[in-house]
């Protein structure tokens, strides 16, 4: 095993309140699990990511931001659709679009409520759509698709891909000006989505360029075409949130530059939605599910001395907690407090997961 090239174990969502931690049976939930015995095992020094606060609304969470840079990508938007398009692209519908003009963009279905005065995205990750929904609400899209010369394709249930002939690629190559600047549907999850629409990046007042108040206009239709639709009406039945709206992820150039390489980086994103929503409980339930197999490799890199670091974060922190072993010194000073129970927790390094959970002020 190579242990030149850091590894890392990334959980957006492991920053909390903290009077969660507070509660002794979420302590222990987390700090029995494997992740916690994993920290209790090893020295940990902890290091607080400093995030950028040139934005007055984060248009992305601070690990899709860490994930942007880790890996070279000059915008988060760029990352999030490098991921999936580069397994999604073969699929034969994509391909048979690919010598057309225009832009591959990465769409999402969502849900989106109706408050008071302005609407909310409800839930920007449905993980329970089918297929046959997916192929539905698309089908129920054509008339408008065809009106503004777009393909619109689901490889996945959940991830859609959009080829609009008038809306340019962006990212081409990696770096490039992008006609859109979208933002991540984790930042804007549970918030009024109007900070969160994509913008402009050069501000035009020609309809053909004015490509955010085109996006406008073909999400308008989306919301119009599925208002009503029967598999809506059919997952409201059944207690699911409707598909009723469109997320723009990120530009999809046909080649990237650069593949994302997550060979090195292991992410557990379950425990994040049960933050953004402030459950407690489900939280710990999640951060305690991590798998063991994962702890299982952490561990045996640790062993072989190469550089681990579990980084934990929420919507505006970032954590990394750097795990190795302890020193001689250190070893001998915990051997002496197992023995005659005289050292304080710090002094012996014997932290727990949960010390290292609360966000800061």
């Amino acid at each position: 095993m190579s242990v030149s090239s850091p590894t890392y174990l990334l959980i957006p969502g492991g920053l909390v309140a903290p009077y969660w931690i507070q509660s002794d049976p979420l302590c222990e939930l987390i700090n029995q699990s494997p992740l916690g015995q994993l920290i209790e095992r090893w020295q940990v020094k902890s290091i607080e990511h400093k995030q950028s606060e040139s934005e007055i609304v984060p248009t992305h969470l601070p690990h899709e931001t860490w994930l942007a840079k880790l890996h070279d990508f000059a915008h988060p938007s760029d990352f999030a659709a490098a991921m999936s398009w580069n397994d999604d692209a073969p699929n034969e519908k994509i391909q048979k679009q690919a010598s057309k003009t225009g832009g591959w963009w990465r769409v999402d279905p969502v849900s989106c409520r109706l408050a008071t005065d302005h609407v909310t995205l409800a839930n920007g990750q449905l993980n329970d759509i089918t297929a046959e929904e997916s192929a539905a609400l698309i089908e129920a899209l054509q008339p408008a698709l065809s009106e503004y010369s777009i393909e619109l394709i689901a490889t996945h249930p959940r991830r859609w891909y959009l080829r609009w002939a008038d809306l340019p690629a962006n990212g081409v190559p990696i770096g490039s000006a992008p006609c859109l600047l979208p933002s991540s549907p984790w930042a804007a999850q549970g918030r009024s989505i109007d900070a969160y629409l994509p913008k402009n990046v050069v501000p035009s007042s020609n309809a053909k360029t004015n490509y955010a108040r085109n996006w406008r206009r073909l999400v308008t239709e989306a919301e119009m075409a599925w208002f009503d639709h029967p598999v809506n009406k059919v997952r409201e039945q059944n207690g699911q949130l409707p598909v009723n709206s469109l997320w723009l992820i990120g530009a999809c150039p046909l080649q990237f530059e650069k593949n994302p390489d997550l060979s090195t980086v292991s992410l557990w994103t379950k425990p994040l939605p049960e933050c953004l929503s402030d459950q407690p409980y489900e939280w710990a339930q999640a951060m305690s599910q991590c798998p063991t197999s994962w702890i299982t490799k952490l561990n045996e890199q640790i062993n072989a001395g190469g550089p681990v670091s579990i980084m934990l974060s929420n919507e505006n922190q970032l954590r990394e907690l750097q795990l190795s072993k302890h020193t001689p010194i250190r070893r001998l000073v915990r051997k002496l407090s197992q023995q005659i129970g005289s050292f304080s927790n710090e002094a012996t390094n014997s932290l727990k997961l949960s010390d290292f959970c609360a966000q800061t002020p």
